[in-house]
C-alpha cells in the first residue's frame, strides 16, 4: 500500500511541476503580446501626434517609419506644406476605414 501512496504522490507532484511550466509559459506569452500591443499603440499614438505637430519627412530615411508617414510632405517641399497642411491634419480617412470595420463593443 505504502508503494502505491508513494507512487500517487510522485505523479501529483510531476503534474504540479508540469501545470506551473505551463502557467508560466502562458504568462510570458501574454505579457509578449501585452508589451508589443502596447508598443504599437504608443507608436500609432506618436505618429498623429507628429503629423499635427509637423508633417514633414526627415531628410533623412527612416529604417521603421509608422502608418501616418506617407501622409507627410517631403522634406524640403514648402510649398505644399503650406497649401496642404490642413487638410492632411484633418485628414483621417484610412483610421475611419478601420473603425468602421471594428466589431461594436457592448452592443
Amino acid at each position: 500500500m505504502s508503494h502505491i501512496q508513494d507512487d500517487l504522490s510522485q505523479r501529483i507532484r510531476s503534474l504540479e511541476r508540469e501545470l506551473q511550466a505551463a502557467l508560466e509559459d502562458k504568462e510570458h506569452a501574454f505579457r509578449y503580446h501585452w508589451v508589443n500591443g502596447k508598443a504599437r499603440f504608443e507608436k500609432e499614438v506618436l505618429s498623429h501626434h507628429s503629423e499635427l505637430k509637423s508633417g514633414i519627412k526627415h531628410a533623412r530615411r527612416l529604417r521603421s517609419p509608422h502608418s501616418r508617414y506617407t501622409h507627410f510632405f517631403d522634406y524640403g517641399d514648402a510649398d505644399d506644406y503650406h497649401r496642404d497642411i490642413e487638410r492632411v491634419r484633418s485628414d483621417f480617412v484610412d483610421l475611419r476605414t478601420l473603425t468602421s470595420r471594428a466589431p461594436n463593443q457592448g452592443r
